[in-house]
């Protein structure tokens, strides 16, 4: 019963809240401000909806201002904390009439007022205006997933998404730019609704922030998204323009470490046609150092110990481009796609000390140099359709995806050995080196249908049909010093083929329950067939299985601006043919890595309690109870032979963890110019197995903390100080220190806008760290990464054409007025 206690206590506060009672004759302007007014902005032309649309709503009686917003995406809006009384409501954009819509009225017993559609028409004249840019926070909390406004974060500017993502509440990120959610490595990535080519936090460090609009974070999506990734979902929004005419924008960067890069991105619309063109190329590089001490336990204690120095690099070129055709006002149809090159590498010069305790041969000392080099090839392809069966949201949409990757990886190896001075002492080297190539082939098909039968009641139900093929060889070659000819090694040949199909059917259900709540109902039934196959042996490995992903999710808005959330949902983590693989590959003499066939897919139960509660202009104030548990974790473990001293990295699964703590998240804008935000998490921890394997009962509490704090100056100036401490935690064969950074970014605007220059510095203390303890059967590890820090970082972007969408008020404006109807006037 305890997995039910978060969705309990929410159905608590859903069935007990209520508003007060309203008398008749009552002074309505001294009641608390729960009115809300809802509704979507759409283009009178292109039928399309428009964002960032301006809304602003005044009182009837003397104009004041009483409450505004932009709209979303999606071209909705949502103003809350509004008076009761007679109001009337203004939506403008640029080059638009502004539409007025008059004599709304919010009461007591009429507290949301939905507008419906409200359109917007393109203006015929081009007036001298003045400029009022309406920004998005830079963190939207939103009752089902949080939003972040990529161009307001300044210390990012010029990274890649996982910069981003190291200030964003429910994300954590290491010095190595390695992305968790809620402490899981295991969440999928998706490019505008999509799945990348590439997963996890490789596909987020292949994403320039210059080319991003927004991140998407849902830790609890419902059935009609795709179950895989235990911790959830890191969807992001790519910038495509929507305004008619070409315009554009350019980014370049470059760092005080070598790293530079830039990005274009060219936007046409004429009448029913959008035509987006974009392209970007990058080379980052850093510095690491390293420290490394293992023991081995048999009858003497063998040590090891490493001092490591090194440099990463990340380099690539993509291209996009595509159209949005509206055939008409009921049919749309889109063609994109991305083709691209990008590599990942890594030099190290490694000094390494062997001997024994008690000391049974003089220290053994080795310089060991290594390169390693991973390039990939990728191109991809989408379709997408949309009908539009009536305007209240009945449509039908279809997608068809094909994505192709290959790969090439090569790692070569050279020790020497050397004298206690780390002077060579003349002997031949050791040398190895090993290749490994790869291809992979995507397809994806889905169709969704939606079916509104009221205002608060839907129907949703779709099919999606995902296969995934890819075929692989490794070859290991050592150096004949006699011969002075690399030689291969035919037992460490690997030639594998690996196939993976997903079917799934969803529907879901929404509906509210009269004035208690709003609720959603979902499931979604899938079926996986996978075989991975050893050409060499003719060894199959086979999978199939039938699952069933339920869901649900209970929402209610209640008096004084707050909003209640409770949601559970199942959620699956599929392992990969690198986890399953049985063949054994080499990293170094000492270190091997194998997969295992048998592992099981993990699945996740998450529960969630959200409640927020909106402040004045853009702030809030959020709190998230979460439980999630996880049974058949995959987790990857280490095997030490106490007699070759070959340690092994493979996976298994563990019985299960938990995870249970909640978050707390402030956005406060103190001043026109001074906005603050953080956030902090709190959790508790544990790991349980008896699989025989291991016997493992874990468990700890651990909490991580940020801050953002942005300041505007009237001169175009903007400075932002963030900082992130991420404290200890427990992993199945050890522990995890914890480490804290602080990045700073400025950001001037010139030329009204047109032209932003920003600096950042990274790590400006220079404090953040990887700091691991591991320990099993006969062994014991200490391992510690420091990345170079410090770096200082110059971007430049420069729009063409006013690129960006901003609001203007212009003189002699056209307005188009219409007079709202209130239904039955005696309700009030």
């Amino acid at each position: 019963m305890k997995k039910f206690c978060l969705i309990g206590f929410a159905a608590i506060i859903l069935f007990t809240a209520g508003a007060q009672p309203y008398q008749r004759g009552q002074d309505l302007s001294k009641l608390p401000r729960e009115g809300v007014i809802t509704g979507k902005v759409r283009d009178l032309v292109s039928e399309k909806f428009v964002e960032y649309a301006t809304i602003a709503v005044f009182s009837q009686r003397d104009s004041s201002l009483a409450g505004g917003t932009i709209s979303q995406p999606d071209g909705s809006f949502t103003v809350n904390n509004l008076p009761y009384g007679m109001l009337y409501l203004e939506a403008s954009f640029v080059g638009y009439k502004k539409t007025r819509i008059t004599k709304i009225l919010l009461a007591p017993q009429k507290k949301t007022v939905d507008l419906g559609v409200i359109t917007i028409e393109p203006s015929a004249t081009s007036l001298e205006a003045v400029e009022v840019v309406a920004e998005r926070p830079q963190i939207e909390y939103k009752i089902d997933k949080k939003v972040i406004t990529v161009d307001q974060n300044i210390v990012a500017t010029g990274g890649t998404a996982v910069d981003v993502l190291e200030n964003t509440p429910s994300v954590q990120v290491d010095i190595e730019g390695n992305v968790s959610l809620r402490g899981s490595s295991s969440f999928t990535v998706l490019i505008d609704g999509k799945p990348s080519v590439l997963e996890g936090s490789e596909a987020l460090q292949q994403l320039p922030t210059s080319t991003i609009q927004s991140i998407e974070i849902i830790t609890n999506p419902s059935a009609k998204y795709d179950p895989e990734g235990s911790a959830g979902i890191i969807n992001v929004i790519m910038k495509k323009q929507k305004q008619s005419g070409i315009n554009g924008i350019i980014d370049a960067t470059v760092s005080s470490n070598g790293s530079y890069g830039g990005d274009v991105l060219f936007n046409l619309r004429k009448n029913k046609i959008n035509y987006f063109l974009g392209g970007n190329y990058h080379e980052r590089n850093f510095g690491s150092t390293g420290y490394l001490e293992k023991q081995i336990f048999n009858v003497d204690t063998f040590f090891q110990i490493k001092n490591v120095e090194g440099t990463f690099h990340r380099d690539g070129i993509r291209l996009r481009g595509g159209f949005d055709y509206n055939i008409d006002s009921r049919n749309t149809i889109s063609l994109s796609g991305r083709i691209g090159q990008f590599s990942f590498g890594r030099t190290t010069e490694a000094k390494q000390n062997e001997y024994y305790q008690p000391a049974r041969d003089e220290s053994l000392y080795f310089i060991q140099d290594n390169d390693f080099e991973i390039t990939r090839k990728f191109y991809e392809l989408a379709l997408d359709y949309q009908l539009k069966l009536n305007e209240n949201g009945h449509q039908l949409q279809a997608s068809v995806t094909y994505e192709d990757e290959s790969s090439t990886e090569k790692s070569i190896l050279k020790q020497d050995t050397v004298n206690s001075n780390w002077k060579s002492i003349g002997a031949p080297a050791y040398q190895e080196r090993t290749f490994e190539d790869d291809g992979e082939t995507e397809f994806r098909a889905k169709i969704d249908y939606t079916l509104p039968f009221s205002e608060r009641s839907k129907f949703e139900a779709g099919y999606q049909a995902d296969y995934e093929g890819s075929s692989g060889n490794y070859r290991f070659q050592n150096y004949n010093n006699q011969e002075y000819i690399w030689m291969e090694n035919d037992s460490l040949f690997n030639d594998k083929d690996f196939n993976d199909i997903v079917h799934a059917l969803y529907a879901t259900y929404s509906n509210g329950l009269g004035k208690l709540f709003d609720y959603q109902v979902g499931l979604r039934v899938e079926n996986n067939d996978r075989v991975l196959i050893q050409n060499e042996t003719n060894e199959r490995y086979t999978f199939n299985r039938w699952d069933l992903f339920p869901g649900i999710h209970i929402s209610k808005q209640l008096p004084k601006s707050f909003q209640v959330q409770a949601s559970y949902t199942r959620r699956i983590n599929r392992p990969g043919d690198r986890e399953l693989d049985p063949f054994r590959t080499y990293m170094d003499p000492y270190t091997s890595r194998v997969g295992n066939p048998g592992l099981k897919p993990e699945y996740t139960n998450s529960y969630e309690l959200n409640v927020q509660k909106n402040l004045k202009g853009t702030g809030f104030i959020s709190m998230e109870l979460f439980h999630r548990q996880t049974n058949n974790l995959i987790d990857r473990y280490t095997v030490v032979d106490t007699l070759t001293r070959i340690s092994t990295f493979t996976f298994k699964n563990i019985a299960r963890d938990y995870s249970t703590g909640a978050e707390l998240m402030i956005n406060m804008p103190f001043a026109k110019w001074w906005n603050f935000n953080a956030s902090s998490s709190f959790f508790s921890y544990s790991l349980k197995d008896s699989t025989g394997i291991i016997d493992l009962d874990k468990s700890s509490f651990t909490w991580g903390a940020r801050f953002n704090s942005t300041f505007r100056f009237n001169t175009g100036t903007q400075v932002q100080l963030m900082g992130f401490y991420r404290a200890p935690s427990i992993t199945s064969q050890g522990e995890r220190r914890g480490f804290f950074f602080t990045n700073l970014g400025i950001r001037q605007e010139f030329f009204s806008r047109k032209l932003i220059v920003s600096l950042q510095v990274r790590d400006i203390l220079g404090m953040a760290k990887f700091e691991d303890i591991s320990s099993g059967e006969g062994f014991y590890q200490y391992h510690k990464r420091k990345r170079e820090s410090q770096i200082v970082r110059l971007s430049v972007s420069y729009k063409i054409n006013n690129y960006r969408q901003r609001e203007r008020r212009q003189n002699g404006q056209d307005i188009n007025e219409v007079e709202y109807d209130n239904g039955d006037p005696d309700v009030f």
